[in-house]
This record gives structure tokens, sequence and C-alpha cells, in this order.
């Protein structure tokens, strides 16, 4: 059985504000600065390489501890780095590809529904229980080389010439939505009796009054 630290040196990391660093522009002028973000492998900014404190090495695993949402968002980061507060640095106890590390990334990201209302991993990470080993087709598994342009910059052509004006009454049929209050609601069953197929979830739901058609969940307040 295998844990986060028996495969990874498990660092807190620099718990470097970015206030307190100085943002540049581009890649080709810093370091990359890594935040609890779920995109972009998690960095948020770009900063000065600061003399006294050495980054992280490229190749690294970070891992957000903290997160309202997204606890446990995992990243192989390609190139050399800082932290932000709540997010560990891992680095493996023995070589392993990139094939490799994205997927114990993964299977680490798995664990996520553990920190949910607000639970942070700063004391369970390393104790995390994974797999024993990564599956044979790991191995040999392509890695895309997004080369490419983003989609994001790419700028399309409108002709709006020939637009031109109409009510919006045209295409949609506006109604007046149903107000209801839910203390003023009865009771229903459970998402299990009702058939949401959600049989390891106890939903309290209320039956919505004559003509609204539906359930109204509570579960999650």
């Amino acid at each position: 059985m295998n844990t986060v630290d028996s495969l990874f040196l498990v660092d807190k990391g620099h718990q470097l504000a970015l206030n307190s660093a100085e943002q540049v522009d581009s890649p080709a002028e810093g370091v990359a600065f890594v935040a609890r973000s779920h995109r972009n492998h998690g960095i948020t900014a770009w900063v000065q390489r600061i003399p006294s404190l050495v980054p992280a090495k490229a190749g690294s695993l970070t891992v957000c501890l903290r997160s309202r949402n997204h606890s446990l968002s995992t990243f192989v980061q390609p190139r050399d780095f800082y932290t932000t507060y709540h997010v560990a640095v891992l680095t493996p106890r023995i070589e392993m590809s990139i094939q490799e590390k994205l997927w114990w990334g993964l299977c680490i990201r798995a664990n996520r529904f553990r920190y949910g209302f607000g639970r942070q991993a700063n004391r369970t990470l390393g104790s995390l229980v994974l797999p024993d080993a990564a599956p044979s087709w790991v191995e040999g598994y392509p890695i895309p080389s997004h080369e490419k342009a983003s989609v994001n910059g790419t700028t399309f052509a409108l002709d709006t010439q020939t637009w031109g004006e109409f009510p919006l009454t045209e295409i949609f049929r506006p109604v007046s939505g149903s107000y209801a209050v839910k203390r003023d609601l009865p009771k229903g069953g459970d998402a299990t009796r009702h058939g949401f197929g959600l049989e390891q979830w106890d939903f309290r739901l209320y039956r919505l009054n004559p003509g609204l058609g539906g359930w109204a969940d509570y579960g999650s307040e």
C-alpha cells in the first residue's frame, strides 16, 4: 500500500504572498507563481526571482491544500516556481516519467471528496492512500504538445452589417416565475425513494405546491 509521503517528499512550499513579490509580464522575465487555482497549472502570475529564495524545481508536483471547491488540485509544474500559502510541493522519491507523475497526480486529486465543507489537507496529505502501482499503459501514454495557439486568443470576424433589431418576444416566451417559500412547502420523500439514482445520499426534499411541478432540494444546506 502506497501513501503520498511514501512516494513523494512533501514540502509546505514557499508560503509567499503575491504582494510581497514584484510581478512581471511574461515567463521569460521571471518565475511562475503557483497559487490555489485549479486552472493553468495553478499559475496565477509571473514574478521576479527573489535572490534569497530558491524556486522549486520544474518537474515537481504542486497540490492545493485548501480551497472552497478545488482542494487537491494537483499539477506537474513545467518550470521553476514559487508557491503561495496552502500549496504543497511534492518531489518524487524515485525517478518518475512525466506520465507517471500525471497519473499519481490524478490519484491524489481523486481524494478531493474528503475535503469538502472547508476541510484542509495540510496535515493529512502525506497519509492519503494511493494504489500499489501505476498500470502498465501509463508509461507509454502520449502527452499532447500544446504547441498550437490557444483558441482563446483567436479573433473571429463577424459581419454585423446585415443584422437587424427584433424584440426578444419573437424568439422567447417570457413568463412570470412562481414564488415558493421553503417553510410553506410540505415535506416530500427522499432522493432514493423517488428514483433520483442517489442511493448513497439521503437528500431531504420538499414537494412543491400544485402547479410548480417538481422537487426543491435542501439537502445541501
